[in-house]
């Protein structure tokens, strides 16, 4: 019987194989943000109001671990604020194991790690081609503190969270294969994951993992060989088509550049030289975190402040905070918020990014209440330029040249 099962298991993986895309030839993957109809994550109880708020909570919520995965000192292990999938944003259709399973992942350019949740996502007995790392495996040396295993056994880990919370699992091997945008198959061999098998956490909706993108040794476009990536994320995001993510000779990395700051942890840190209103420019000279996995842009309060005292003096019936994220809202027409000056953030190098109006100013509901899309960061210091400001441009990662990319385009044409 289990001779029988292995071979329709081996058949069943050789036929959904031929349709399979080459690595090699680059490959593209369709996004699904957490909000559109198309997501797991998708609530229909839930207003626009609703999911402004939950979006601009995520963003805040996730700055303080993005602030605590800058600052790990070396040798430090890294698992533990990458294994926080609550605040991300965009989804991607992933299966595992042979026979394959199919699981939802988050993507995110802030953590090294592929990982996934075990039963009821994800069953390794049911994989022919699951394999555990062993303990003195260099991959399993990255845990640093969190690894738990010792001698020649498999790689297993511990995690405590801030609330004493815990996750554990083993460090593991198996076969992946993403969905393309015309739903074919992607199929980029084995790739090494964390297997969370027990966690005194629950996680809230219905993700199954993620895949880490950072320029580090775990993340899948090292483990792939990959060099550059890109992203185009579309107005609105629950378009059927949805967004794109490019990897390989398929990335779209041209327009204006800024180098990558060197880090220990393979972050996408850049110069933020400042920040303008129509002619009127803010200076700033700080780094700036590129995270497409975080919704809204937050910037150091030195730069927020006087940008948004600048803009209070423009809008028409200026409001009070609302809910205690948006620090500017007036009530007004999409035409009021076409007359505003743009505002522009100038990268170090010759990178310039211009908001254009949808992402600059976002529209609460129904009642033309429009609220400024640039949050406050709550760490001194620290920013993160996030996905709503990305839309409509191109985001190219070079590896090789260590620069990040932008270029206008309209995501949906593509």
């Amino acid at each position: 019987m289990a001779s029988t099962i292995l071979i329709a298991a081996m058949f069943f993986h050789l036929c959904s194989s031929t349709s399979a895309l080459s690595v090699n030839d680059g490959f593209a993957l369709r996004l699904i943000h957490r909000d559109s109809p198309h997501s797991p994550f998708y609530n229909h109880s839930m207003t626009t109001y609703d999911r402004r708020l939950a979006a601009a909570r995520r963003s805040l919520s996730r700055l303080n671990h993005l602030h605590l995965r800058a600052t790990l000192p070396q040798g430090a292990s890294e698992f533990a604020p990458a294994l926080i999938p609550d605040e991300l944003e965009y989804v991607i259709n992933v299966s595992i194991g042979t026979p394959p399973t199919k699981v939802y992942a988050f993507i995110d350019t802030g953590s090294d790690l592929v990982w996934v949740k075990g039963i009821p996502f994800f069953d390794p007995d049911k994989s022919f081609s699951y394999t555990t790392l062993p303990c003195n495996a260099e991959p399993c040396n990255d845990l640093g503190n969190d690894r738990t295993c010792k001698g020649q056994g498999s790689c297993t880990y511990r995690i405590t969270y801030e609330d004493r919370s815990t996750t554990s699992g083993v460090l593991s091997k198996d076969k992946f294969t993403f969905e393309a945008p015309d739903k074919s198959s992607v199929d980029v061999g084995f790739v090494q994951f964390g297997y969370s098998n027990v966690s005194s956490r629950e996680f809230t909706g219905k993700e199954n993992g993620c895949v880490g993108l950072t320029d580090s040794s775990l993340s899948l476009i090292n483990q792939l060989g990959i060099k550059k990536f890109s992203h185009c994320m579309t107005i609105p995001d629950d378009q059927v088509r949805g967004s794109l993510m490019y990897f390989g000779s398929r990335a779209v990395v041209y327009g204006s550049q800024t180098p990558i700051f060197q880090n220990l942890h393979g972050l996408y840190m850049v110069k933020l030289d400042g920040i303008s209103l129509g002619d009127e420019e803010i200076p700033n000279g700080k780094a700036i975190m590129i995270d497409c996995g975080t919704s809204h842009t937050q910037l150091d309060p030195m730069v927020f402040q006087p940008l948004v005292d600048k803009m209070r003096q423009l809008v028409p019936k200026p409001m009070p905070i609302v809910s205690g994220f948006f620090e500017l809202c007036f009530r007004g027409t999409f035409d009021d918020v076409r007359k505003l000056p743009n505002i522009t953030f100038h990268f170090g190098g010759d990178a310039k990014v211009e908001l254009i109006k949808e992402t600059t100013f976002l529209k609460m509901g129904n009642d033309n209440v429009w609220c400024l899309a640039l949050l406050r960061s709550k760490v001194w210091g620290f920013s993160v330029f996030g996905n709503i400001q990305m839309r409509n441009f191109w985001v190219g990662y070079d590896l090789e040249r260590k620069v990040v990319s932008f270029q206008a385009a309209i995501c949906a044409q593509f």
